[in-house]
């Protein structure tokens, strides 16, 4: 049996872990193009920074999936069911891209160093809608990474290809400087004593 504080504790942490869990908005697609960064490791069938769509790999930008020669600069990175590729970056606090066709086998998994320190997968709850307008692809903005802060991505798919263009990070938001939460505290500390006293 759990004792009371452990009990709370376990709660505790259970509700920041929950609340920390990596999400995702989506977006209408923007008008900029650029290619992804390089991956520094690949397993499997990886094409980065395509142009044209391939049998397996859809390009996710509208215009190029219509006609790919009439848009040389709709680079994509397309990776194969069963493949991934890993991605390293600056420290980062959220990362955005044009995700084709979202589904529910594509994976991430967000690193700092060699350790996993978040995961996302798509489920039912999210609202595709700017994807299911706009040919099939939205850009993905993500945040609340676990932790705050990640320096690596890993992408993958068991199923089904995963594509996506324009990968780019955000810094991580900046900690509330010591001495402003310091005086946080003596202030939250001062009160409380305030208090305290007007009782007795």
């Amino acid at each position: 049996m759990l004792r009371p504080f452990a009990f709370l504790s376990t709660i505790a942490l259970m509700s920041a872990s929950a609340a920390n869990a990596a999400t995702v908005q989506f977006f209408d697609l923007p008008d900029t193009r650029f290619k992804n960064p390089d991956a520094v490791t690949t397993t499997g069938d990886v094409r980065q920074n395509v142009t044209r769509t391939w049998p397996w790999f859809a390009n996710p930008w509208p215009t190029a999936s219509a006609d790919p020669n009439k848009d040389p600069t709709a680079w994509f990175t397309g990776i194969g069911a069963n493949a991934s590729a890993t991605y390293a970056f600056d420290l980062s606090g959220g990362v955005s891209f044009v995700w084709g066709t979202p589904d529910y086998y594509n994976r991430i998994e967000f690193l700092l160093g060699d350790t996993v320190v978040d995961r996302f997968q798509l489920n039912a709850s999210y609202d595709l809608s700017p994807a299911s307008r706009r040919n099939g692809a939205a850009l993905a903005v993500f945040s609340n990474i676990a932790g705050g802060v990640f320096d690596g991505m890993r992408m993958s798919s068991p199923r089904i290809s995963f594509e996506f263009a324009n990968l780019t990070t955000s810094p991580p938001v900046a900690p509330i400087p010591l001495p402003a939460g310091g005086a946080l505290l003596l202030t939250a500390l001062g009160g409380l004593a305030i208090a305290r006293k007007r009782k007795a």
